[in-house]
């Protein structure tokens, strides 16, 4: 599984080192961009709300470097596992980087592909002889995220998102290793 993380985290290096190649060769001017997201969170088999903070750097017209901190709080609906193995509530916290292709088919509306890697850190709720515990789990994660974005002004636009990705380790045993969040989104232009 580790294989795989370092064979993501090469793929984003060479993506970027790529986009780099052509600012070289073409004069680029950079530009930067914070995005701010709200939505629906399904991870780790429990659902919840989580909000993204994310950094752009425009290093083309058409690719971004994405640098983004997510915090989320998960709730399981599963009765039986809140009873015998899991309480029902867990929080998540994840530092992500990679790369944003983006296609802009009019000058208001842009959409943009992302492939973001990096470490995701899960709080859960167990119980052991009766006494409520908390158990943490750091993990590698991927995932691909597709956004819609109109601009409302030349510096803040307003879109939806929806995003898929895979946990490769620390989960409890049944737990899914796919997520899944779909939620809103604003990005404010810095320059």
């Amino acid at each position: 599984m580790r294989k795989n993380v370092l064979k993501t985290m090469a793929l984003c290096a060479v993506l970027t080192m790529m986009g780099s190649g052509q600012m070289m060769a073409q004069k680029v001017e950079l530009s930067h961009s914070v995005d701010n997201s709200l939505g629906y969170l399904r991870k780790m088999s429990k659902d919840g709300v989580k909000m993204d903070v994310q950094y752009n750097l425009g290093i083309g017209k058409h690719l971004d470097v994405l640098f983004d901190v997510a915090v989320g709080t998960l709730y399981s609906n599963d009765y039986r596992r809140s009873i015998f193995y899991t309480a029902p509530m867990g929080h998540s916290v994840g530092l992500y980087a990679g790369v944003r292709g983006k296609i802009l088919p009019t000058e208001r509306l842009t959409l943009g592909l992302s492939l973001l890697t990096g470490v995701g850190f899960n709080i859960d709720q167990t119980f052991y002889d009766n006494k409520l515990l908390y158990v943490g789990f750091l993990n590698p994660e991927v995932a691909g995220r597709i956004d819609v974005m109109y601009g409302v002004t030349d510096m803040v636009s307003l879109g939806v998102y929806g995003k898929m990705g895979y946990v490769f380790s620390g989960r409890l045993a049944g737990e899914s290793p796919l997520t899944a969040s779909a939620g809103l989104k604003a990005l404010f232009k810095l320059k």
